[in-house]
């Protein structure tokens, strides 16, 4: 699963239990940084 998020564009989008929109989630560089561990 991990592989995949990391080769494959996925987005989140935050919805607060307030009823407010909480923004989509970003990539973070730890996200690339993993990738690393699943290259053949």
């Amino acid at each position: 699963m991990d592989f995949l998020k990391a080769r494959a564009p996925f987005w989140k989008k935050n919805h607060m239990a307030s009823g407010d929109d909480g923004g989509w989630v970003d990539a973070k560089d730890a996200d690339d940084d993993a990738l690393g561990k699943w290259e053949i």
